[in-house]
């Protein structure tokens, strides 16, 4: 796990087609278990919606404000996405200072340069080498998790739950490889949605500008569960993240998903 590369790759899993019955009798076809017109038609109601919304305060804006808000809010999560982490940016080094004393409260840090991070798992003492496949968001995903679910946080950092293995993964470093991921996996680096996937996640990001962080948070809680229910260590990191990341396209196409918190696993986080 010394570098993020590709922690999503894989053969793609075998698909499956079942004809369920429409609304009007027709029938359409479910794959993988996903009813996909169901959610294309979902997200075409939404979209509507929020064309009725900008009609009605603003009759002459119609569908230009609806298309505009949706760049809007993917421009924004993708500049942050194009931040490289920066070891000489004031801002850059208080956020990693606010992060180890979130970590560790109390416990003084003695530089931005220090054995002292490889006990939050980072892989030397410089995390600055760490964020090369996460970029500055990845920090502040890992921020954003200790500020809003600190108890999760603690849990995951400290390995408090489950029966452990003898090597296990290193919390910070899982971290980045984690919003590496999410970006691969939304797709987050293309003009516009390309899949399915990514255009029910920028609905989401619409109703939440921090979807993607919550999502961040959810992720790396279900990556623990699993890790433990499939009594992994440290060789079997990669695998884990492909279970964890086909269980978050399972729950981000489900039929009642209208906010980041309606996924079934946002229930794991504990503030």
């Amino acid at each position: 796990m010394a570098a993020p590369s590709s922690p999503c790759a894989g053969s793609p899993a075998t698909t499956t087609h079942r004809r369920v019955r429409g609304a009007r009798g027709g029938c359409r076809v479910r794959v993988d278990g996903v009813d996909r017109e169901g959610i294309l038609l979902r997200l075409r109601a939404e979209e509507g919606q929020r064309h009725a919304h900008f009609l009605r305060s603003d009759p002459h804006s119609g569908e230009r404000c609806s298309v505009f808000v949706e760049e809007e809010c993917l421009q924004r999560l993708q500049n942050r996405i194009e931040v490289p982490y920066d070891s000489q940016n004031r801002e850059h080094q208080e956020a990693l200072k606010a992060l180890w004393h979130a970590s560790f409260p109390g416990t003084e840090l003695l530089g931005l340069v220090s054995d002292q991070w490889k006990e939050m798992g980072w892989q030397g003492k410089d995390p600055s080498t760490d964020f090369r496949g996460g970029g500055f968001i990845s920090l502040e995903n890992l921020l954003y998790f200790a500020k809003n679910y600190p108890k999760s946080f603690e849990e995951l950092l400290c390995k408090q739950n489950g029966d452990r293995a003898l090597w296990e993964y290193p919390f910070a470093v899982a971290g980045v490889n984690i919003t590496f991921m999410l970006i691969q996996m939304l797709d987050l680096q293309a003009a516009k949605p390309r899949s399915l996937i990514g255009a029910v996640f920028l609905n989401l990001l619409i109703e939440n500008d921090r979807a993607f962080d919550i999502l961040y948070c959810i992720t790396f809680k279900l990556m623990d569960r699993k890790w433990l229910e499939m009594h992994a260590t440290y060789m079997d990191f990669n695998t884990v993240i492909k279970s964890t990341r086909r269980q978050l396209e399972r729950e981000l196409l489900l039929e009642d998903i209208q906010q980041i918190e309606d996924m079934p696993s946002y229930n794991f986080l504990a503030r």
